[in-house]
């Protein structure tokens, strides 16, 4: 029909808006629904809750706003939470709200049967299970926790990393190892870091031990951090294990023909590992490390550290750990070179024994100034209770009075060798 008149104009322009009203309203309802829904009172979430009464979410909020009100509000909190469980009953997270509010009330039976109703929901939704695991450690039932908490691990192994912190309050390490931890290689990192930062030392061995059985390779990154970390704490006999392992399954980059060595990569020609038992270079403003092709016979190589013009502090970044058998006799020999190093100690070679009470560091002779390769040599006798040396390149700092010790040291490759039992040790090498 043509609208050629005007009275049918107006009438189609007055059905068009008479049609838009209803939507406009609802419009404007959800509007201001959503205004009042975050500003997140409980006086908007009131006025919100007016305009859709049947909206669960609202009521779940307001329900957890009134919950940590001051006190009055509590039985205010049950309703509306109770209200959001009942109008979406399919959403276990309002269920599991109920269930903390009978729990802050000592209502632990009630709570108990919520949970139980969230996990009939939502039987694989891991945060339920987490609820649930957290509920039953708070009630003291850590053998149900543990159980729940295996069961999490197993469906989310991402909770592990906020799992084990709380379950270590009430088991040690190892047992979490062999009845919760997932055999998963990620969620054995995430242990190995919390074990590191709460220090657990003592479950050390049974992760190295059950890492191994995972059948996975382990990262890298995982077998610095275990073995700079047990090496830290003076287990050198199972950081050396972890080493070799790692070594033999291909985990790091060292060739497992040179295990037997008494001193890995004693003539630096494999690249720098700086953990474990390689050669580690310690980050120096003042000083400069490289490996070059050199040495006082062909086809050696060295490594040489370059001290700057402003050089003035101790300097002992370049070490290497080694592991050695209590009460033996021990020879270090080495060459070394200097070029220009103004230092009126000068630098050398140093072996220190990480055991209680063993102040002595045997060294080399030092060198300054300018010199051509020149053969150094140390020998020493290992403690009664020393298992680990180490061995460093040191260049003591200037006095006050004296120039900044700069210049070029160098050192080609060593040779660390047992020499047998020392005057300490019994027929066997052990202290009689």
């Amino acid at each position: 029909m043509a609208l050629d008149t005007l009275p049918r104009k107006l009438t189609a322009i007055l059905l068009a808006l008479a049609a838009s009203v209803p939507l406009s309203v609802s419009l404007w309802s959800q509007y201001r629904t959503d205004f009042y829904s975050r500003q997140g009172t409980a006086e908007s979430l009131q006025q919100a809750i007016a305009l859709q009464p049947g909206n669960a979410e609202l009521h779940n909020r307001l329900g957890r706003v009134l919950l940590y009100s001051p006190a009055g509000a509590a039985l205010r909190a049950k309703g509306e939470l109770e209200r959001a469980a009942a109008l979406d009953p399919r959403t276990a997270t309002y269920t599991i709200d109920v269930a903390l509010y009978l729990e802050l009330a000592d209502d632990f039976e009630g709570a108990a049967r919520a949970i139980e109703r969230a996990r009939r929901v939502e039987p694989r939704t891991p945060f339920i299970l987490w609820h649930e695991t957290n509920f039953w450690l708070r009630r003291e039932q850590n053998g149900r926790a543990m159980g729940l908490a295996r069961e999490l691990l197993r469906m989310a192994p991402e909770y592990t990393a906020r799992a084990v912190p709380l379950l270590l309050r009430v088991a040690p390490g190892s047992t979490l190892l062999d009845d919760v931890v997932p055999k998963d290689v990620n969620a054995y990192g995430n242990v190995l870091e919390i074990f590191r930062r709460e220090d657990r030392i003592e479950s050390a061995a049974k992760f190295w031990e059950r890492a191994l059985e995972l059948g996975q390779p382990l990262p890298e990154g995982h077998v610095r951090m275990f073995v700079d970390w047990v090496l830290a704490r003076g287990q050198s006999e199972l950081a050396l294990r972890a080493w070799s392992d790692a070594a033999r399954h291909g985990w790091i980059p060292v060739d497992p023909e040179t295990l037997s060595e008494p001193l890995y990569n004693a003539d630096f020609h494999y690249p720098l590992l700086n953990f474990g038992f390689d050669w580690r270079v310690e980050a120096n403003a003042d000083a400069s490390v490289w490996v070059e092709s050199g040495g006082p016979r062909g086809g050696q190589q060295s490594l040489c550290v370059q001290f700057s013009q402003d050089a003035r502090g101790d300097y002992a970044g370049v070490y290497h750990y080694a592991a050695v058998q209590p009460a033996h006799h021990y020879e270090l020999r080495a060459s070394m070179r200097t070029d220009k190093l103004i230092s009126n100690s000068g630098a050398w070679l140093q072996v220190q024994e990480m055991a209680p009470g063993r102040g002595v560091t045997p060294s080399t002779e030092p060198l300054m100034g300018t010199n051509p390769w020149k053969e150094v040599l140390l020998q020493m006798e290992t403690g009664p209770e020393t298992k680990l040396v180490r061995l460093a390149l040191v260049r003591p700092a200037p006095t006050l009075k004296e120039p900044p010790s700069s210049g070029l040291v160098c050192v080609s490759p060593l040779e660390w060798k047992p020499l047998g039992p020392g005057r300490q040790a019994g027929p066997t090498g052990a202290q009689p």
